[in-house]
Order: structure tokens, then C-alpha cells, then sequence
């Protein structure tokens, strides 16, 4: 199936340029638990963002250049990771994580920024060079799932949600307004189900 490494990371993404940056705009996946991100993920895993590799306009394999003469396409960027703990699913010790190139891209509230050094857990879905007709930087990335939703900080023995839409471990969890936090062994017994 052939898609936008984007699309991995939010349901569409639509970008429309303007006064030299693009304002990229998103329907993203929900999921409201752990328990959801583990069943559509590919692997859930636990480490460090490295150095920034490389950005690119993923395309979808079409033009590079719009009719109007702008730069087509979502701008991302890859992040070397390297993998502490995999939860769940098979990922190698370094991996390159995609994410939106917030440096090009118009949305800043929409999603958090990926920066090295960020001790995190992911939720990931794996792609590979079929999945992703345009990007020419790299042939097999793993992109969190549904943005920020795919995405906890870790400080300690805690993990903090970065969506406010991620409100538990499980579908009897509690509904709440702050966002999810949760000792990792929890979080990580709640994964391996």
C-alpha cells in the first residue's frame, strides 16, 4: 500500500503554502488508551532521540514542485533513535524516527517537537521504501503513531502523555482532564497484555 510517511504519523495532513512556510493541517487518530495504541501499533518501545539525519518533503512521489512554483509536499524530518527497551514487536538497537519538520512547517500547536536528547516512549508503525514512494533520504523509518498520541516523556520511573486525548491504560480506565501519567512498569505490563 502506498502512502505519505506523514499519513503514519496523522490520519491527513494537508499543507497550503503561504509567506515562506507551509501551515499543515491534521484529522489525527484518537486513541484514548494504552490499550489502543498497543493494538495498532507495530512495536512500543523505549529510548533516546539522537541527531537530526536528514528532512525532506515527502511528496507522495508526485512533483516536487507545485503548479504556482512552491515546494509540494509535507516536510519531515529523521531522527536518528536509539531503542533502550523494545516493549512490543521486533526493532533493531537504532532505528531513524520520522516526524514533522516543525522548522517548515506552520504547527506549532497542533504537535510537539522531537528533539535529541528526549528520553521517550513510542508507539510506532514501521515502513519501508514501498510505503513511502518520494522519500529518497532513507528506505525503512518508524513513525509515532497519530502524532503526539503515539508519544510519552519520560522523567524518572514515570511517563507523561504529551496528547491530552491518551486518558488511560485500558478501557476501564478513568477519564481525566490532565494528561496521562504513569509509572513505566505499568505501562509496560499494560503492553505486554
Amino acid at each position: 500500500m502506498r502512502r505519505l510517511v506523514v499519513s503514519a504519523v496523522l490520519a491527513a495532513g494537508v499543507t497550503v503554502g503561504g509567506c515562506g512556510s507551509d501551515v499543515t493541517t491534521f484529522d489525527s487518530a484518537g486513541y484514548v488508551t494504552v490499550e489502543d495504541l498497543n493494538a495498532n501499533a507495530d512495536a512500543m518501545v523505549i529510548g533516546t532521540v539522537g541527531d537530526l539525519l536528514a528532512t525532506e518533503r515527502d511528496n507522495g512521489g508526485e512533483p516536487e514542485i507545485d503548479d504556482e512554483g512552491r515546494a509540494a509536499g509535507i516536510p519531515m524530518a529523521f531522527y536518528e533513535f536509539s531503542v533502550e527497551r523494545v516493549v512490543r514487536g521486533q526493532v533493531p538497537g537504532t532505528i531513524v524516527v520520522s516526524w514533522l519538520d516543525l522548522g517548515q512547517a506552520s504547527n506549532t500547536e497542533e504537535l510537539s517537537a522531537l528533539s535529541k536528547g528526549q528520553h521517550v516512549v513510542l508507539w510506532l508503525d514501521h515502513l519501508t521504501a514501498d510505503d513511502m514512494p518520494g522519500i529518497e533520504s532513507f528506505a525503512d523509518v518508524w513513525v509515532p503513531l497519530s502524532g503526539d498520541n503515539g508519544v510519552m516523556d519520560i522523567a524518572g520511573d514515570q511517563a507523561t502523555a504529551r496528547s491530552s486525548v491518551l486518558t488511560g491504560l485500558d478501557s476501564g480506565s478513568r477519564v481525566s482532564d490532565e494528561p496521562l501519567t504513569v509509572d513505566l512498569d505499568s505501562l509496560e505490563a499494560t503492553a505486554r497484555g
